[in-house]
């Protein structure tokens, strides 16, 4: 995969690959605010290598060069005073866990063209809200987990599931924009969101899996489309909703026949 082994650029350690571009391996400096390099020594930047920046705890606010095609796992790991990244386009995944445990990140834009975001990638992070940009094909498991600070998230056409845990305990989160091309909703995907009131879930939604929305107790309006075919154990378990009551009645008894229940 490399071309060379390690070479220095300033405060960068950075690899070169077969098609001789640099990827950025290592950061070693101290800056608060940095620009990483859009080439060096002739060499484009492509990519940031898994763990390049983890636990740089001086880093506030970083922008990242036109070009990068992928952030790598754990890349940003615990970077807990970091607020703020700039991504320019050209960026197709972010990998598992890249900016998990940075606490303060509130501001983060996605550019379009991403295609994957990975599993963990903002879990536990600062963020106030996520717009995900049109043409994003997956997200991985538990992306959001525990973003407590989360207060809206907006979910491009083209995802068609929202996978495990991916909003668990986000505690603050009062909006969920779905697209129509959701077909699955995962276990525990909103599981104890206590502040989400409302949620709208597009016909051609088939799946709601367990605990789905278990501990939402601020939720208040809920209507199941008549796509839906399977509902998990204890998917609305102490929701107090009003809009299909003897769906709930049924479901929380097990008596479900949707096709009847569904038809009201």
């Amino acid at each position: 995969m490399f071309k060379t082994g390690r070479l220095i650029y300033r405060s960068f350690v950075y690899k070169l690959l077969e098609d001789d571009t640099a990827v950025i391996y290592l950061y070693r400096g101290k800056r608060r605010e940095l620009i990483v390099p859009e080439w060096i020594e002739g060499h484009k930047v492509t990519g940031i290598w898994d763990r390049a920046f983890r636990d740089c705890r001086n880093l506030e606010e970083i922008t990242l060069p036109k070009g990068v095609t992928r952030i790598g796992f754990e890349a940003f790991l615990r970077c807990e005073n970091l607020e703020r990244i700039i991504l320019q386009e050209g960026l197709i995944e972010i990998d598992g866990k890249a900016f998990c445990d940075c606490c303060k990140l509130r501001d983060v834009s996605l550019p379009e063209g991403i295609k994957r975001i990975g599993y963990k990638s903002f879990s536990h992070s600062g963020l106030q809200q996520i717009i995900l940009p049109e043409g994003l094909k997956c997200i991985e498991k538990k992306v959001f987990e525990d973003c407590d600070r989360l207060r809206k998230a907006i979910l491009p056409e083209g995802i068609d599931r929202i996978p495990y845990r991916t909003f668990y305990g986000c505690n603050r989160l009062e909006r969920a924009d779905l697209p129509e091309s959701l077909k699955i909703i995962g276990d525990y995907a909103f599981c104890n969101c206590y502040k989400l009131r409302e949620i709208v879930l597009p016909e051609g939604v088939t799946v709601i899996g367990d605990r789905a929305f278990s501990g939402c107790f601020s939720l208040e309006k809920f209507t199941p489309p008549k796509s839906v075919i399977e509902i998990g154990r204890e998917a609305f378990e102490g929701c107090f909703v009003t809009g299909n009551r003897r769906f709930f009645q049924q479901l929380l008894i097990g008596m479900m026949d949707l096709s009847d229940m569904l038809d009201e």
